[in-house]
């Protein structure tokens, strides 16, 4: 049997997620730009269903998981996150 786990501390529901919103907090939306748009559901190769509606919260911004990542799945340097989110997104450490 598989151990029990807790993500609450690193997941966000929706009463956290609408009151974030509500003060004028960013979210970042790393699903590839198909289930952005709501044209996927869902990853590419799994089943299209279990959601009610497809796409993304409004003022979210788009920055793919892929991105962030390097083939092997190891992040990008501090560097080249910093070109991602920042410069290229107007995103910053202060951020909320």
């Amino acid at each position: 049997m598989a151990p029990a786990r807790d993500d609450a501390r690193i997941r966000a529901f929706f009463h956290q997620t609408r009151t974030h919103l509500e003060q004028g907090g960013k979210l970042v939306d790393v699903r590839s730009p198909q289930e952005y748009s709501g044209e996927r559901t869902h990853m590419p190769d799994y089943p299209q269903e279990g959601t009610l509606r497809g796409g993304h919260i409004p003022t979210a911004r788009s920055i793919p998981w892929a991105r962030a990542a390097n083939p092997d799945g190891s992040f990008k340097s501090a560097d080249e996150l910093r070109v991602i989110y920042e410069k290229e997104n107007g995103l910053s450490p202060t951020t909320t």
